[in-house]
């Protein structure tokens, strides 16, 4: 019912305004790494509008529609967390109100909420538009980089063993 201009203007403006007020108020409300945190979500969330833009201009072909639909259900739930930690922020910036450092813990988990996201949304993308993967050549690793890419390994395995960061399935 409404033109695809339409959206793509009202959401860019709203994009807009939440970074403007984020890169001149979060400092004083939240601190710089919640501030960096919000801006680096709004910037998130407008490539995701990109990408919404190509997947409602391109259909899924019918044998990959299951697939699809899942796709937009879990883009569904981590863009909504995302824009719901924004939303939090924004109300307390606003409202001009602090948030409890406890809640400001869980609202930053807003970056990976929108990330989570975009990789939901860029695979819904992808069913609709092949991209042409370039070909890449293996890099020999010397022992410092192969200690560096286990060490970094076992970080990312502890991080995912936690459940609070457990990614829905």
């Amino acid at each position: 019912m409404v033109p695809a201009n339409v959206i793509e203007r009202v959401t860019s403006e709203d994009l807009g305004e939440m970074e403007a007020d984020f890169r001149d108020q979060a400092l004083a409300a939240f601190g710089s790494s919640i501030g960096d945190q919000a801006i680096f979500t709004v910037w998130t969330l407008r490539k995701i509008s990109d990408l919404g833009q190509k997947v409602a201009g391109n259909p899924v072909p019918e044998n990959l529609k299951d697939q699809d639909k899942h796709f937009a259900t879990m883009w569904s739930v981590y863009g909504l967390r995302a824009r719901f930690n924004l939303d939090c922020l924004l109300y307390g910036i606003h409202a001009q109100r602090p948030i409890c450092p406890e809640v400001l813990d869980a609202i930053a988990c807003g970056p990976r909420s929108a990330m989570s996201a975009y990789s939901w949304i860029r695979q819904a993308a992808d069913l609709r538009v092949r991209q042409e993967e370039p070909v890449l050549e293996f890099i020999d690793l010397d022992d410092e980089d192969r200690v560096f890419a286990e060490a970094s390994a076992y970080d990312m395995a502890l991080e995912c063993a936690n459940p609070y960061y457990r990614i829905l399935s």
